[in-house]
């Protein structure tokens, strides 16, 4: 059995162009390591909406990192931005039977981002917001 870890890692300025780069890199590891159609995708959605969120809501994010790492059996991906606290799991879900005009607004993002994912969790290091998002995954090389 072939355990070996893959790894990639990029760290960007919180502005479009870093979000691309962050995107790019994301592609070009999934599609090297043969990650499946429906976990690369999945997987997809919770990294934009993460970053994004990071990108849109942090304000004072100058910086993020993402680190990409898969073995035969778990795609986990890592990142840290230097904004303010903030645990986007904290807040309680969206009551998704509400009419869309009576839910307030925010946290189906977070919501789809659990959904996508088979363990997600925040933590505060010094400085510095930590996602850590998993997957299982089956790759055949």
């Amino acid at each position: 059995m072939n355990t070996r870890r893959r790894c990639a890692r990029v760290r960007v300025r919180a502005d479009e162009d870093g979000l691309a780069r962050v995107f790019h890199t994301y592609d070009r590891f999934v599609h090297t390591h043969d990650v499946p159609d429906d976990v690369r995708r999945d997987v997809y959605v919770a990294l934009e909406e993460i970053v994004s969120n990071i990108f849109r809501h942090a304000g004072a994010a100058r910086h993020v990192g993402v680190t990409l790492a898969i073995d035969r059996r778990t795609l986990t991906v890592r990142i840290v931005d230097d904004g303010p606290e903030f645990d986007p799991f904290s807040a309680p879900e969206p009551d998704v039977t509400q009419a869309l005009d009576d839910r307030p607004v925010g946290g189906l993002g977070v919501l789809l981002v659990k959904k996508l994912t088979d363990q997600h969790s925040y933590s505060r290091w010094g400085r510095f917001n930590r996602v850590v998002l998993t997957r299982s995954v089956e790759i055949k090389n």
